[in-house]
């Protein structure tokens, strides 16, 4: 399943998409993560484009929405560690 047919067949940030796109994208990252981008990203290539090349700005939103979503654990998303927010 390619990302384009996940974005037509789930809710982009929806936990079906988040792991739709663990199982079958090849994205080495925690599904915070994946909901995080999700939730901003509005296509696959939107998603694709801020999981290789964010800008400052989705650096922080991700971050700040993948802390929400996963508050206690330290998260991994490429080259960039996430800590935990307590």
């Amino acid at each position: 399943m390619t990302l384009e047919e996940i974005y037509t067949e789930y809710t982009a940030g929806s936990q079906g998409f988040v792991a739709a796109v663990d199982t079958h994208c090849g994205y080495d990252s925690d599904r915070a993560i994946i909901e995080a981008i999700g939730d901003i990203a509005k296509s696959a290539a939107e998603f694709d484009r801020i999981w290789t090349n964010p800008t400052a700005d989705e650096i922080a939103a991700v971050e700040a929405a993948a802390q929400e979503i996963e508050p206690d654990e330290d998260l991994h998303w490429g080259d960039h560690t996430i800590p935990a927010k307590a």
